[in-house]
């Protein structure tokens, strides 16, 4: 009996101290679809935050081969959030793997658990064979990229570094030089012709200043003097705005007919008589600038002649003449 009831304790202190979950905890199970399992076995640890919280208890795979469904019995203490992150990762280099549970932080201040019988998706676990399969691939990328580098270079000695495109060169970098040494040149001579007219080149820059000067306060002067006169300019402006409207107004009575202007642009027969009058007006003038003022005033009728008498002739009256 004694033994027995030994037997029984041992038991229930391997229970406990052991990866499983207790008899004496309740729990909910949780499922977790994963691609490949990694090594993961029943009775390994759930943890988040590095506490234990569950273990997995059944590891099942897919109808088709492609997925595993990890059964994870998590104790009613603990709660998961919807937004956490599951994974298979390994303790230490060489370690038990476990499942790992990392919540994130949401901006949402109403926080929504996993319920017993919720799948979730783990990310793709880390393996060190996973890890040396993509280091072959990026090497045998590697070897590809070095192949190709390796017939860039042997094309760039073919075609830029030929004899023809070194000569090239040489003879540009010749050409370089010389512009290089024409440019010291002009700009040793420019800097004599600086030194040579330094006094007019200071004058100049005096003289431009002055001017600056002078326009500022000319700028100043017509500043002022908008600004006392600002109200005669602004009755000017008014004035000529009014003239303006007036002139516009007469404008259009006479395009109407109205007035001595509208009337000779509109009557012909005014229009006739003005150009009458005008005509006149320019013979006229054109007397007086020819025989002046007192012989257009005063014409000279011409003389008639003189009969003379002779001694045998008797007077005849006029009617007598025409009787005849």
């Amino acid at each position: 009996m004694f033994v027995i009831i030994c037997l029984g304790l041992l038991a229930a202190l391997l229970i406990q101290f052991s990866k499983g979950t207790s008899f004496w905890k309740p729990t909910y199970d949780i499922k977790l679809r994963s691609g490949n399992v990694s090594g993961l076995k029943p009775r390994a640890g759930v943890l988040m935050a590095g506490v234990q919280i569950g273990s997995v208890t059944a590891i099942k795979l897919g109808a088709e081969g492609t997925n595993v469904t990890i059964t994870l019995t998590i104790y009613d203490t603990f709660r998961i959030p919807t937004n956490s992150e599951f994974s298979i990762e390994q303790s230490g280099f060489l370690g038990d793997q476990y499942v790992a549970v990392t919540p994130r932080l949401g901006t949402n201040p109403v926080v929504v658990y996993l319920q017993p019988g919720d799948m979730v998706v783990a990310n793709a676990p880390w393996t060190l064979l996973g890890v040396a399969n993509r280091v072959l691939a990026s090497l045998g990328n590697f070897d590809e990229a070095a192949a190709t580098l390796r017939e860039t270079i042997d094309a760039v000695h073919k075609g830029a570094l030929s004899p023809e495109t070194l000569s090239n060169f040489s003879a540009t970098v010749s050409n370089l030089r010389q512009a290089s040494e024409q440019a010291s040149s002009t700009l040793l001579h420019l800097d004599q012709v600086v030194l040579t007219n330094g006094p007019a080149i200071y004058r100049s820059g005096t003289n431009l200043d002055n001017t600056l000067s002078n326009a500022n306060l000319l700028v100043l002067s017509v500043q002022d003097l908008v600004a006392s006169n600002r109200a005669s300019i602004e009755l000017s402006l008014s004035n000529l705005q009014s003239a303006t409207h007036r002139f516009d107004m007469l404008m259009a009575n006479v395009e109407q007919g109205d007035g001595l202007a509208g009337k000779l642009l509109k009557d012909e027969k005014m229009a006739a008589k003005m150009s009458e009058i005008v005509t006149d007006l320019t013979v006229t003038t054109s007397n007086l600038n020819q025989i002046g003022l007192w012989r257009v005033l005063f014409p000279k009728h011409p003389k008639q002649p003189k009969v003379k008498l002779r001694p045998d002739d008797t007077l005849k009256s006029p009617k007598a003449g025409t009787d005849q």
